[in-house]
């Protein structure tokens, strides 16, 4: 009876296997082994050959062989867990430490057990948020042993365990955080960019650094504890509730920082800066004691003002003659690793992207404010001089409690104010915050493209934009449902511009649906008008009750009532931002594709009718390191010729991968200020990728993009050509968030209804 359980189980496996065909000698041992288990542990066993074999063929195989040991240990109930970890661990360090995971059970239910241990991956989204918050930036998180930063990317331990408090660990992670984003705020990574100029620095960045001195170590270790009482000063000013309750953490963490303090002078010439400045800590000695009042000196807020290199500089010939070098403790997390080379990188990426970015919007602006026309109907060396005489960039500085500087950016033409748009003056925000100043050479830039190069852009094919910032490289977790969590940072996405291309593609859609489109912008100028109340106003429908009650008691105070008394009813508010996310791959081709580009024109010409603000953004992809996201029409971006030559430039590309321009349009659309935003997905077939991105696991990775995006407010609705839809859509969609449409050249009228239903 037994064998025949086997055997059926033997069987099972290889038709979860299929196509793939193991080695049967292999697979006979294995399951010779598997007969020591009694039946309802050999199926534990067996349940989880469907997660793991499409990850690795070879990490299945191992766990089938260490399976049977480690459930000596383990409670069956808990394999399932320790499968999620074995994953995490598989995809961080490869095969061998997998191996290593596997063969070690105790430690893992040892950690299993501490219930004071905090991990990364239970609090990752909360650090993510605080981040977010305390910079005005997006950050990513990742894992390294020492928490360190390239000023995009703040890296912090895989786990903490300090303290026998939950709460306690909890902050930890926080101070650590903290201490990461005030290193990129204190300006110390700009500093280092500014004395690299050439890109070969990148190889001796820290012999630059470090130029000048004989110990190049001591000289680093100096430059880890001043830098952490920069940042720790600015903790203090910038989040006072984060100091106050982390000062007790700040004081164990200094204790534990030096394991030799009695033994190593330059020790005890640290610790004594660390206590005089932060007053935290109570291990001193008698060589600690005469520095306190070198670090008290730095206890002062005027002291973050200066750099660290040149606080380096100071502090260095007062220890370059004591002898020894230090030893660090666990401690070692406050000061965490300078990564001079990877911050060093992201900022001159990040530099050269914003400078594309604005010479671009600006140019554009520059057309728009000084000729009322499209360029095309410009003399381009008449604008450009006409520009050059009259532009200027004015910055006005303003007094913030911060140390930190903040400025406003106006742009003045011809003696008169500009209206800029609100992504050109966040763009020049980062960069004056960067630098110090908009430099002149990237306004220049921008004039002589306003004069010249939107020229030649408009008459180059179509494809990516030559003259558009290097294309931005985002990564984003996918959704395993095999093993009930995410595989990290799995998916790499670009976004990349769309260069328009000269056609007559929009102008005859316009004639051919000229009647229609009459109709349906008049449709749309309807739902300009919502109503709301209007209050304290001179005239009006109706009585304002809170108005007239505050007017009869100035009335008894002896004061002169206010005559503003009347509520009215005004029908002109709405309030809904979208943006549609576009199937470009290559089963869009022909009739579908062409059908999809007439929905986008007659669409956009009635939404410009309504007032709505909306984006279009196209995706395709080949495998998981290269989903890449089209803008067609920003958000911001108005309607324009160019706009329409992009629409016309779109083209079917490659695969279907759904996930990463969800979750990247989904980031985007958490930027807008619209009360209600919308997400229309227009495709023809299910999401499927080159690789295994398909069948449920693609459906499901999807279905969870959307929940995300769902769970940040968004409201998600897809359009589909695909007769097969209903199979899958309402799992993935819910059963009302769709539409299929039948007939595919009913579609550019169908979607332009749909719209105006659900905003309605």
């Amino acid at each position: 009876m037994a064998g025949s359980k086997i055997k059926a189980q033997k069987q099972k496996f290889y038709e979860t296997v299929l196509p793939a065909w193991p080695n049967e000698w292999e697979i006979t041992e294995i399951f010779d082994r598997l007969e020591l288990l009694d039946s309802g542990s050999r199926e534990m066993v067996l349940s989880q050959v469907e997660v793991l074999w499409p990850v690795s063929h070879s990490l299945c195989i191992a766990y089938m062989t260490e399976a049977i040991p480690a459930l000596q240990s383990l409670p069956r109930e808990r394999l399932g867990d320790w499968i999620r970890c074995l994953l995490d661990v598989y995809e961080k360090q490869g095969l061998s430490g997998a191996r290593q995971f596997m063969a070690d059970v105790e430690h893992h239910l040892v950690r299993q057990r501490e219930p004071a241990l905090v991990r990364l991956d239970d609090i990752g989204a909360r650090m993510t948020h605080f981040l977010n918050g305390i910079g005005g930036k997006r950050y990513e998180l990742g894992v390294a042993d020492l928490p360190a930063t390239d000023t995009s990317k703040v890296y912090l331990p895989d786990s903490v365990e300090f303290f026998t408090d939950l709460d306690a660990n909890r902050l930890v992670y926080k101070l650590l955080a903290a201490l990461q984003w005030a290193n990129i705020e204190t300006g110390l990574y700009r500093e280092i960019t500014d004395i690299s100029r050439t890109a070969g620095d990148l190889d001796r960045i820290e012999q630059i650094v470090l130029s000048g001195v004989d110990d190049g170590k001591k000289a680093m270790d100096l430059l880890r504890v001043l830098q952490f009482l920069r940042a720790y000063q600015l903790v203090k000013l910038d989040l006072p509730g984060l100091f106050r309750d982390s000062r007790s953490i700040v004081g164990h963490l200094v204790d534990k920082l030096f394991p030799r303090l009695e033994s190593e002078p330059l020790a005890q010439v640290m610790n004594g800066l660390l206590v005089g400045a932060t007053g935290a800590g109570e291990r001193l000695s008698a060589g600690c004691n005469q520095w306190l009042p070198e670090g008290k000196l730095l206890a002062g807020g005027e002291w973050i003002k200066k750099s660290a290199l040149s606080l380096m500089a100071e502090f260095y010939p007062k220890i370059a003659d004591i002898g020894g070098s230090l030893t660090f403790g666990s401690g070692e997390l406050l000061l965490g690793r300078l990564d001079f080379r990877g911050g060093v990188a992201e900022i001159r990426k990040t530099r050269r992207d914003d400078r594309g970015k604005f010479v671009l919007l600006l140019a554009d602006h520059l057309n728009q404010a000084t000729t009322g026309a499209g360029p095309e109907q410009a003399d381009s060396k008449k604008l450009a001089k006409q520009i050059e005489g009259q532009l200027a960039v004015v910055l006005q500085k303003s007094e913030a409690k911060s140390t930190r500087r903040q400025r406003a950016v106006r742009l003045v033409i011809d003696n008169r104010s500009a209206e800029l748009s609100d992504e050109l003056v966040a763009t020049m925000n980062r960069i004056q915050n960067d630098l110090g100043v908009v430099p002149e050479a990237y306004v220049q830039a921008a004039v002589g493209m306003a004069g010249h190069g939107v020229h030649r852009l408009e008459e180059g094919g179509g494809g990516v934009d030559r003259a558009a910032p290097p294309r931005s490289q985002f990564v984003y977790d996918e959704w395993d449902y095999r093993r009930a969590g995410y595989r990290r940072d799995w998916c790499t996405l670009y976004e990349k511009p769309l260069t328009g291309v000269k056609s007559q593609f929009v102008v005859n859609i316009l004639a051919r649906y000229a009647p229609l489109l009459k109709k349906l912008k008049y449709r749309f100028e309807m739902l300009r008008s919502r109503e709301r109340y209007a209050r304290r106003r001179r005239h009006g429908d109706d009585i304002d009750l809170d108005a007239l009650i505050d007017a009869l008691g100035d009335v008894r105070a002896g004061l002169v009532p206010s005559d503003r008394l009347f509520v009215r009813l005004i029908r002109d508010e709405r309030d809904v931002g979208t943006c549609f996310l576009v199937d470009m791959s290559n089963s869009t081709e022909g009739w579908v594709g062409t059908a999809i580009k007439e929905s986008l024109v007659l669409l956009a010409q009635s939404l410009e009718a309504a007032g709505d603000p909306y984006g279009i953004y196209g995706f395709s992809g080949m495998r998981r390191l290269k989903s890449e996201f089209y803008n067609i029409k920003e958000f911001t971006e108005p309607y324009s010729l160019k706009v329409e030559q992009k629409i016309a430039a779109m083209k079917p590309m490659e695969f279907t991968r759904m996930g990463p321009p969800i979750r990247h349009l989904t980031k985007k659309m958490m930027n807008l200020q619209n009360r209600v935003r919308l997400l229309v997905v227009i495709s023809d077939g299910k999401p499927e990728d080159y690789d295994d991105y398909k069948g449920r696991y693609a459906i499901e990775d999807t279905r969870k993009a959307l929940l995300e995006a769902k769970g940040m407010g968004i409201h998600v609705f897809c359009i589909t050509v695909d007769k097969q839809a209903q199979q899958y859509l309402p799992h993935m969609f819910g059963r009302s968030n769709y539409v299929v449409v039948d007939n595919v050249s009913s579609l550019p009228l169908k979607l332009v209804n749909l719209y105006r239903m659900l905003t309605g």
